[in-house]
């Protein structure tokens, strides 16, 4: 493995937002530079406009749908490219509008898809970038999911998401939502650090309380509306509907964090 290489390609109609970069690190896979892709996609997107990232990697969807949950509850141990992964989880939690990934066929003449894979492949030929970078700050380290219940205690569900739609092969078009709760948290618990004065956790709990409840009665108002009313939201409704009603139950067996089915069939 030693001389062995990895890079990462991306592609978009604006040029700005191309890359052909070679990517350090252990193992030099082609998994690495998949994930690695999505993280340099995340990097140069601006962090307040909609997000479309297409990939022909089984790996990273399931990643970012199935898998992070698992591996930040156990610390990361043995996950590999943990840096990048968490590096990309980062990025889209603080992201301030949606983002969306889209599972393609791999060499199936998708635009986009394979210029993708050409600038990969160019970046071998490349120096490792000095930009390249997986940093996260300290403070939101110290409120990976493991650390959730011991700080607040919140419960979080998929928005939306229909049991049956699990088994679904991952080929459609999935919503990434931004989670207003692990972003509240990130803030509350920033501000707190910087401080240097933690908030105690009863204090903390009360808080969150009152904020959730706040928001849900908003999103439920919202929802409401005659405007939102039509059949082709139902689904929509329901799937707000429960993650309100999750959110301030506290209902721990329902933890769930980010990651959105978005059924476009």
């Amino acid at each position: 493995m030693q001389n062995s290489k990895c890079g990462a390609g991306g592609w978009a109609e604006d040029p700005r937002y191309r890359f052909s970069v070679r990517v350090p690190g252990d193992p030099p896979t082609n998994n690495r530079g998949e994930v690695a892709a999505v993280l340099l996609a995340l990097q140069r997107a601006p962090m307040n406009e909609e997000l479309y990232i297409y990939t022909d990697s089984t790996y990273v969807l399931n990643g970012l749908v199935k898998y992070h949950k698992t591996w930040e509850d156990q610390g990361w141990i043995y996950t590999e490219n943990a840096d990048i992964w968490q590096a990309t989880l980062f990025l889209v939690r603080q992201r301030t509008a949606e983002t969306y990934i889209e599972k393609v066929k791999a060499h199936d003449g998708i635009e986009g898809n394979e210029e993708a894979d050409l600038a990969a492949k160019a970046a071998l030929a490349k120096e490792v970038d000095p930009g390249w970078h997986t940093t996260v700050p300290p403070q939101w380290k110290e409120i990976t999911m493991p650390n959730y219940k011991q700080i607040l205690g919140v419960g979080l569900l998929i928005v939306g998401e229909d049991r049956e739609a699990r088994d679904v092969a991952a080929t459609r078009l999935q919503r990434i939502v931004v989670s207003e709760t692990a972003f509240a948290i990130y803030k509350l618990r920033n501000r707190q650090v910087i401080d240097e004065t933690p908030m105690p956790p009863r204090r903390a709990l009360s808080t969150w309380n009152v904020y959730m409840k706040e928001r849900g009665i908003k999103e439920m108002n919202m929802i409401r509306l005659p405007e939102n009313s039509g059949p082709e939201r139902a689904k929509f409704r329901r799937g707000i509907s429960a993650t309100w009603e999750g959110l301030v139950e506290y209902d721990q067996a329902r933890r769930k964090l980010l990651w959105v089915w978005r059924d476009h069939g």
